[in-house]
């Protein structure tokens, strides 16, 4: 019997270093009257970051500062651990507590989250956020923020979440999933009207959206769990590799970085390509240059996580120079990717398929490729919708095979031809899921970028875009049903049925006649303004809808009214502004035209009408007025 317990004993020594003391019954407080949890994190900058979002979101929550912990020793009850998987120091806690974190060997943006009551520190609780690289850290603590009640836009949308004096999450261990969609994110677009004014006014001390602007913008796509950026480019910005500082930002927060379809190689052209200096911008004419000019940048990025944009198109958003006709532009825009593709192996001294580079097939560069254009088979194709959220097309299924795979390019605002919606965010979550779930049905999931504008004020909008392109599942979910839980998330559970339907109808309006096209013009070119189409069964049809958007302003300023006051600028920001700014419109439109239709009738009425029309613009100007003023102007 002792021998055979001697021989027991190494056994079941063993197995408690296998087996670690995993804690799985009662939730895990992180703060209390006590104190909250010490957070301990990698020496690596990116879980710097993250720990330190962490610690602001567990004080927004449990009104208690989080310790900065630089080793376990100086932990008490309860400490927090982040760091990837294969860092010295989750390695020294997985082998010391018996951890196995093997799951997360060579995985892709996943994490593993485990509570162990330590072996080593009796009386202490780990919890163990282990990424399979940084980014999966990084989603691990962001799904941890989410977890205590945090909204992705707790800055962007002053979304306070409330103050607890318990705050305690789910003790469970978790491994994650890999993101559906493998690079996921937003371009920053047509940012001249919100986004740079805003920077350069009020915020960014570069005077320009520098590294500041840029740090809260990296921070909104990890809560977002997006990480590929495509960055401001108008002629209003200083390009994103002058600005000082913005590169190495984008490093720190892991975010890939890339450009748009107008801009290959990582240069923007509308204020990188000097004329008088470098020549036309023409393929065929005025090769050498071109050639340097990529070789620069080539140069000068092949130390940050980038994807290549490749091909040719003008100097901004335009065909290229010097193709006199289609099959021209298609033998120009493949022997420049052959050269980009040549320049991105030089300078990063491996084979060009091992670099990721996307080919966006937009407007013009979509016939290109339909006349043949050979495109690489390890470079992403892209494609896009028409600007309004209908994909032109997708992947057949020989193209869905290629090693490159392929991505979307879609829009949720836009400026350009034959009308712009840059105003609100008003693009119908219906056809949002129903034109992505298209893309996945043909495999389109290497690149998913969204055309953001100024990301205010489509902040929903871009979250369910980036919500499916992470979970698969989520496509499964009813547009109704993940709006509803969205308004749960950042005002409570009391109002989530209420704000889903008004936002709901706010959408179907929209659907039927987007505010910004009430004027029944275009631009580009620009076309005088017209008497609508809601006057033409008498008036009617106008009275009916204005009918719809009054009851919905009622019923959203009710739901402002009965909210906490910590909520009243958020709820303003993200639901009250837009409602009530497209009634206004659609008010100070139709009124108008019915108080011209009324007076030609010789009705008293016109002149109320006339009157209301006025008073909806008045409201439209002090209502933006209050949104730009919020928070000090943030």
């Amino acid at each position: 019997m002792q021998i055979l317990a001697q021989r027991l004993f190494p056994i079941l020594l063993g197995l408690l270093v296998v087996f670690p003391t995993c804690v799985t019954a009662a939730p895990l407080q992180l703060s209390g009257p006590q104190g909250a949890a010490a957070i301990l994190h990698e020496d690596h900058v990116s879980m710097r970051l993250a720990a330190d979002l962490l610690r602001r979101d567990l004080r927004s929550v449990g009104g208690k500062k989080p310790a900065r912990a630089t080793r376990l020793d100086d932990c008490a009850k309860t400490c927090i651990v982040i760091g990837r998987h294969d860092s010295p120091l989750v390695r020294a806690i997985a082998r010391a507590e018996g951890v196995d974190l093997s799951a997360l060997k060579n995985q892709w943006e996943r994490y593993e989250r485990v509570v162990i009551a330590s072996r080593r520190r009796p009386g202490t609780q780990i919890l163990l956020i282990a990424g399979s690289d940084t980014r999966g850290a990084v989603y691990g603590v962001v799904d941890l923020t989410r977890e205590l009640g945090v909204s992705a836009f707790e800055w962007w949308a002053d979304v306070k979440p409330p103050l607890r004096e318990l705050v305690s999450v789910d003790a469970k261990r978790v491994l994650s999933t890999t993101p559906h969609v493998q690079y996921r994110g937003v371009f920053l677009n047509d940012e001249d009207w919100g986004l740079q004014p805003w920077a350069a006014k009020t915020f960014d001390p570069s005077g320009d959206i520098g590294p500041a602007t840029y740090s809260r913008i990296f921070e909104l796509l990890w809560r977002l769990k997006a990480n590929i950026v495509w960055p401001a480019m108008h002629e209003s910005t200083k390009p994103f590799y002058q600005m000082a500082g913005n590169a190495q930002t984008a490093g720190d927060y892991a975010i890939v970085v890339g450009t748009s379809h107008a801009e290959p190689m990582m240069r923007n052209n509308v204020r990188e390509w000097d004329k008088k200096t470098r020549g036309a911008f023409n393929f065929f004419s005025n090769r050498d240059s071109l050639v340097r000019y990529w070789s620069e940048r080539a140069e000068q990025v092949k130390g940050f996580e980038n994807m290549y944009s490749t091909g040719i198109r003008g100097i901004h958003d335009s065909a290229m120079e010097g193709a006199r006709n289609v099959d021209e532009a298609r033998d120009g825009v493949g022997a420049a990717i052959a050269v980009q593709r040549e320049l991105l192996s030089k300078a990063q001294g491996k084979p060009a398929r091992q670099i990721p580079q996307a080919l966006t097939l937009y407007k013009e560069v979509l016939e290109i490729y339909k006349a043949g254009l050979r495109v690489p088979d390890d470079i992403t194709l892209i494609w896009p919708d028409d600007n309004y959220g209908y994909l032109h097309q997708l992947s057949t299924a020989g193209e869905a095979k290629r090693a490159g795979g392929a991505g979307l390019y879609y829009h949720i605002s836009y400026w350009g031809r034959p009308h712009d919606y840059l105003w609100l965010g008003t693009t119908h979550p219906a056809l949002i899921r129903d034109q992505l779930e298209r893309a996945l049905s043909t495999g389109a999931r290497k690149t998913w970028i969204v055309n953001v504008g100024d990301i205010k004020p489509a902040e929903y909008l871009t979250q369910y875009f980036l919500d499916l392109a992470f979970d698969r599942n989520k496509v499964d979910i009813t547009p109704r049903a993940h709006l509803e839980a969205w308004m749960a998330a950042q005002f409570g559970a009391a109002h989530a049925a209420e704000n889903a339907s008004i936002m709901t109808s706010y959408y179907d309006l929209a659907w039927e006649r987007r505010p910004e096209f009430m004027g029944f013009s275009q631009t580009e070119p620009t076309t005088a303004t017209r008497r609508t189409d809601y006057m033409q069964a008498g008036g009617e049809e106008a009275e009916l809808r204005l009918e719809r958007y009054q009851s919905l302003v009622t019923r959203a300023q009710a739901v402002a009214a009965a909210l906490p006051a910590g909520l009243k600028d958020a709820y303003f920001q993200l639901v009250l502004y837009p409602v009530r700014a497209s009634a206004n419109l659609n008010t100070r439109i139709l009124k108008l035209e019915l108080a011209a239709q009324y007076a030609r009738q010789g009705r008293p009425s016109a002149h109320r009408y006339a009157l209301q029309a006025k008073a909806a613009q008045a409201a439209i100007a002090a209502d933006t007025a209050q949104y730009n003023e919020q928070g000090n102007g943030k």
